[in-house]
């Protein structure tokens, strides 16, 4: 009978041991069978740019970067695009995305040089890095991408990732400009230090929006636009009243910027964050390789549209390579940040044997 007791009594004790072991469903609501997951967190963002329908960085870059966003975070993170002056004007994408009214951003830096003098130089510096291999070598390798998101985290802004891909400096004119003496007089539409070195030829600049190009053109407001590549002016038609179409553009390679609102990319759990760059990483990629074919494309555009093509000459070119490279020393006047890009990008022609 001893052993009958204690049998029981290690029997007992063993399944109030396997009991406490269980797990209870915790979490859920008492009186329910159930237990109840805790909701997944979405996040809603507005994406403004300064792209416009018809441009195959609207239409096709920025849809399959979005598409991809919401995939690899399994509807975590969802992008709205809006297209140029949709939200706020071009030029106002920066302050907009910097106090929260929208969430992200796309364009260029020289559009708010004012505010944040360093960002002008995200867009690239005329006369520097002429592949695509250089350029990523310069952000990511050479240190500039840090310093640019140092002076953009001031103005409570994350510089997400440069976009690479598109020359800039060619003008589109409704006169030909067939040596430097032609810009003499001539008004040219462009944003940054660019308009710097057109001026050091006798040409004046201004700074419109993109969608004002076509009839600044058509109504001789202005004689002429740099845009950026050739596929960027046949989207807008320009071709129809600008007859004649200048080389090389002043940059190689050129680039636009995807950027963040500060506090929005900090409540950004640290895999949405890394799926958002890796995304802006691969749009740049297709960035440049979309824009190639349809620059191919464009050109053929142009020739059937009867537009003149004129180059620069070689001693031009030099002309206005030293220009440009006298520009980057009054841009490393503005502040701390310019200066320092300035360094490590004559670093950098240093160590391509491109500067002295």
């Amino acid at each position: 009978m001893l052993k009958v007791r204690k049998w029981l009594f290690l029997t007992m004790l063993i399944v109030s041991l396997v009991a406490l072991l269980i797990p209870t469903g915790c979490g859920e609501e008492e009186g329910e069978g159930e237990p109840t997951a805790t909701p997944t967190k979405v996040y809603e963002w507005s994406f403004q740019t300064s792209e416009s329908p018809g441009m195959v960085s609207y239409d096709k870059v920025f849809p399959d970067f979005i598409e991809s966003v919401e995939k690899m975070s399994d509807g975590r993170l969802k992008l709205t695009m809006y297209p140029g002056g949709a939200l706020v004007p071009l030029t106002e994408i920066h302050n907009a995305v910097a106090d929260g009214t929208i969430e992200m951003g796309f364009s260029t830096g020289a559009f708010w040089a004012g505010t944040v003098p360093v960002g002008v130089l995200a867009l690239g510096l005329p006369f520097s890095c002429e592949t695509m291999e250089e350029m990523e070598v310069w952000y990511y390798e050479r240190g500039v991408l840090d310093v640019l998101r140092d002076a953009y985290a001031e103005q409570n802004v994350h510089l997400l990732s440069p976009l690479i891909g598109v020359p800039y400096g060619s003008i589109m004119s409704s006169e030909p400009i067939e040596s430097l003496d032609d810009l003499d007089g001539k008004n040219i539409r462009t944003i940054g230090y660019f308009g710097s070195i057109w001026e050091a030829f006798g040409a004046t600049t201004t700074m419109t929006d993109i969608s004002e190009i076509y009839t600044s053109v058509a109504q001789g407001i202005v004689d002429g636009a740099n845009i950026g590549n050739p596929a960027r002016f046949v989207a807008i038609n320009l071709q129809d009243v600008a007859k004649y179409y200048t080389m090389p553009p002043l940059s190689s390679y050129a680039s636009g910027e995807f950027f963040v609102n500060l506090d929005d990319w900090n409540d950004l759990p640290d895999d949405l964050q890394e799926i958002l760059t890796v995304a802006a990483q691969r749009a740049s990629t297709g960035f440049a390789t979309y824009f190639a074919y349809e620059d191919a494309e464009a050109l053929e555009t142009f020739r059937d549209a009867g537009v003149e093509i004129n180059w620069f000459s070689d001693e031009e070119v030099e002309e206005l390579r030293e220009v440009a490279v006298g520009v980057w020393d009054q841009l490393a006047l503005q502040d701390e940040y310019t200066a320092e890009i300035i360094d490590l990008t004559k670093d950098y022609m240093r160590y391509l044997g491109r500067l002295d």
